[in-house]
């Protein structure tokens, strides 16, 4: 059949070589290409000023930190409601308490302004009337 000599042969062993030398220094420089991409990879990933773990690193540590700074805040809330509620439980008996002592002096006073003067001079009238106020204040 046919012999791969001479010639021919040298010929073709040599076009195999340069296209296997061609494929071989492609893989070299894809081969490049990747190390030079895994290296820019790997200082993304760990480069200790900008690196995404320790940006990670420092978000969970603002993260925690603003988590505490909220529980704490809302604490806070909780106490100042509390104390509110209280501050106004307290005010409103207060108030029930002055309307109702308010109400009560008002009916005295009413019941006071109500009696007729008595007396015949104008010194007599004011002594009456001083009277009824002074016995008014000790009950």
């Amino acid at each position: 059949m046919f012999n791969l000599t001479g010639r021919i042969a040298t010929y073709g062993l040599s076009a195999f070589a340069l296209v296997l030398s061609g494929a071989l220094t492609l893989k070299t420089l894809e081969a490049r290409r990747l190390e030079s991409e895994r290296d820019i990879l790997h200082a993304r990933l760990y480069d200790e000023s900008s690196g995404y773990i320790v940006r990670l690193a420092s978000c969970r540590r603002d993260s925690f930190v603003l988590e505490q700074a909220i529980s704490d805040r809302n604490e806070r809330i909780s106490a100042l409601e509390a104390e509110t509620i209280d501050r106004l439980n307290r005010s409103s008996n207060e108030l029930a308490a002055i309307q109702s002592e308010n109400t009560e002096l008002r009916s005295r006073l009413d019941d006071l302004l109500s009696q007729p003067v008595i007396g015949e001079t104008s010194c007599a009238r004011v002594e009456d009337v001083d009277r009824r106020i002074m016995e008014w204040l000790a009950e």
